[in-house]
């Protein structure tokens, strides 16, 4: 039995676009650019002149670091949002800041933009803030899970497994309640990202039902977000489907074991994949081994390998020898 683990399943690469999928990059701000947020902007604002100015323009500062934001333009956006901010906090009376929703939203854009530069505590204390902001104010349930979302990437990079897992549930939470909303169209693949991430957190501290628990669900959920031509959303559900076939092949609990599940899962990630995703196949040739058809094991993996990234072909190499030994594999 081989004792290391050779590979890495990439559902990692279901979390990319994270932010473009959050609530908070599906707000009604136009897609032209910042120049166009002058006009975009409609709120009630209190009757004095002086309030008028202060407000009109801390809003203008925070939408147009939102829409910049949403560009990917996260430095750039950062002394909008800043400045919205600094106009916020120096208001004589709370009248003349931003709105409670709207200062929980600009410092919930100011920590993405800081998470998307990697300057995590900065981001940290800002989703800190929107957390509690949003906490008080049981209408903007939608971005308190974003901000839940964005908060766990923080505790996951910094290896803090309790706290990620803490956060994540959190969001989950929220999103299946606000799920079966129409009026809110991103928070199935919100939700379904959170699944994944849960999955990886769980796959980590080596609790592999509930990881199996988060990847199905995570499935259902990607299917019923795809469309048949939808090559994104397809890749994206032959990751998920890959990721349960190899626990379920060679996963380190052995009571999960089963190869006819895993070989269907593994099957139909292909199809989805052309036969010709590295992960996918190398799932098949797992659930193949499982079964005891170490023939059909070699084959699928000596077709996976050339697909493979260089940092995996060595250990798949091993793999094979295991196989082509009448040997199965198994994650330590």
């Amino acid at each position: 039995m081989m004792k290391r683990h050779p590979i890495e399943l990439s559902v990692m690469g279901l979390l990319l676009g994270l932010f473009a999928l959050g609530v908070v990059g599906k707000q009604s701000v136009s897609s032209r650019g910042y120049q166009d947020t002058d006009a975009a902007i409609h709120v009630t604002i209190p009757t004095a002149s002086s309030q008028k100015i202060h407000l009109s323009q801390a809003m203008k500062e925070a939408l147009k670091g939102r829409v910049l934001r949403q560009e990917g333009h996260h430095r750039q956006a950062l002394t909008f949002l800043n400045r919205a901010l600094t106009l916020h906090e120096s208001a004589p009376t709370p009248a003349e800041g931003l709105p409670e929703r709207e200062h929980g939203m600009t410092l919930l854009n100011r920590g993405l933009a800081h998470l998307a530069t990697r300057q995590w505590d900065a981001a940290k204390h800002d989703l800190d803030r929107a957390i509690a902001l949003f906490r008080t104010l049981p209408s903007e349930a939608a971005p308190l899970a974003e901000a839940y979302t964005s908060r766990a990437i923080i505790h996951r990079q910094r290896r803090q497994r309790e706290a990620t897992l803490n956060d994540l549930s959190q969001a989950i939470a929220i999103q299946q309640s606000l799920s079966t909303h129409a009026d809110k169209p991103s928070i199935p693949s919100a939700l379904a990202q959170n699944h994944v991430q849960r999955a990886l957190i769980w796959r980590m501290s080596n609790q592999l039902a509930r990881a199996l628990a988060d990847y199905e669900e995570a499935a259902r959920l990607q299917r019923t977000l795809i469309a048949t031509d939808d090559p994104r959303g397809q890749s994206a559900l032959a990751t998920i489907l890959s990721s349960q076939a190899w626990l379920l092949a060679a996963g380190a609990d052995p009571s999960l074991w089963d190869g006819d599940q895993a070989k269907e899962k593994a099957e139909e990630a292909c199809a989805l994949t052309n036969w010709q995703n590295d992960e996918a196949l190398i799932a098949l040739a797992a659930a193949y081994a499982r079964l005891g058809d170490f023939t059909q094991a070699t084959t699928w993996l000596t077709k996976a390998i050339p697909l493979s990234p260089e940092h995996r072909k060595a250990p798949l190499a091993e793999i094979l020898q295991a196989y082509q030994k009448g040997q199965t594999y198994q994650d330590p």
